[in-house]
């Protein structure tokens, strides 16, 4: 996975960004955040989104949402947050009971530091049609 950091000071060059998703119990599916090496005791907030990162964070285009509704709120979204212990690691999960539809594509994940609006990090990951939506 490619990642890029925006600001260094919140997302220190070297951290780790790992996502793992997976088909659960619904036949929907979890995303799972794993942060390694970010500031210790904050509190990051990712977004699951459409397009790849790249050198502008708006790369990664609109956020990733759930049926036709053009509005951003948690039930429409994949939403993570992860709060990182005094050694800067983090853990984050979220199930939905909805899938990727055979007509969306979800190809990162942005994060930010708490509910800042700027952008402070983007990993491609290039998720997958997991249930049949």
């Amino acid at each position: 996975m490619s990642a890029i950091s925006y600001d260094p000071a919140a997302v220190p060059l070297g951290g780790r960004v790992t996502v793992t998703e997976a088909l659960n119990k619904w036949g929907g599916m979890s995303v799972t955040l794993d942060l390694t090496g970010v500031r210790p005791r904050q509190t990051y907030r990712a977004y699951v989104h459409v397009d790849s990162c790249g050198a502008a964070a708006s790369r990664a285009g609109e956020r990733l949402r759930n049926g036709p509704s053009p509005d951003s709120y948690e039930a429409n979204e994949i939403w993570i947050e992860a709060t990182a212990d005094s050694d800067g690691n983090a853990t984050g999960a979220v199930d939905k009971y909805w899938g990727i539809a055979a007509n969306q594509h979800a190809n990162s994940v942005v994060l930010h530091l708490g509910d800042s609006a700027p952008v402070k990090a983007c990993v491609t990951v290039p998720f997958q049609r997991l249930a049949e939506w």
